[in-house]
């Protein structure tokens, strides 16, 4: 009795099922992931767009967008913890080969995106009018010519070494020289 219990134990672990089981928990645990990180980049692309537009109807029509994407973020990423929960305690023994410590992948509000998109824009805008506004200091002009001086010194010599010259010879055709 003992051993036929053995015996069926060890064949069930040794089963094929379990290796595609693992295969396709793996499989939705990465296909969940690209969802969850392709709505929250689609998520941002629109925060972008609504900080550049001015009408009211056009933004609201975009934060109705935004709110059916940050819907399917969350059925996602519920998803995606459900499939990753279940690879973890299913499959332990995989755990060991690829990641011995499961990273954490959170999920974001659409405020927290949005307000994200809005400093880098802030901080671009503010960047560029600065770069527009203040001249560069002359020591720094300096600086910047004095090294492309540099590297074009480095360039010309190599330049010179592969282009053969030409040099008047006797006969009709001119005699080449490096």
């Amino acid at each position: 009795m003992k051993f036929t219990f053995i015996f069926l134990f060890l064949s069930y672990s040794a089963c094929p099922a379990l290796a595609d089981s693992y295969a396709q928990l793996n499989a939705n645990v990465r296909q969940y992931k690209t969802r969850v990180e392709d709505r929250r980049a689609h998520i941002k692309e629109l925060a972008e767009k609504k900080a550049e537009l001015h009408e009211q109807e056009a933004i609201r029509a975009i934060l109705d967008e935004m709110i059916t994407d940050a819907n399917d973020l969350k059925e996602n990423f519920v998803k995606f913890q459900r499939e990753k929960k279940k690879l973890m305690y299913e499959h332990p023994q995989q755990g060991d080969a690829t990641e011995r410590q499961y990273r954490r992948f959170e999920i974001e509000t659409i405020e927290e995106i949005n307000t994200i998109s809005n400093i880098d824009l802030r901080l671009k805008g503010i960047l560029m009018k600065i770069g527009k506004t203040y001249a560069k200091a002359p020591e720094v002009v300096a600086k910047e010519n004095a090294k492309q001086a540099k590297e074009e010194k480095r360039e010309e010599p190599q330049q010179k070494s592969h282009t053969p010259k030409t040099e008047p010879a006797t006969s009709t055709r001119p005699k080449l020289t490096y």
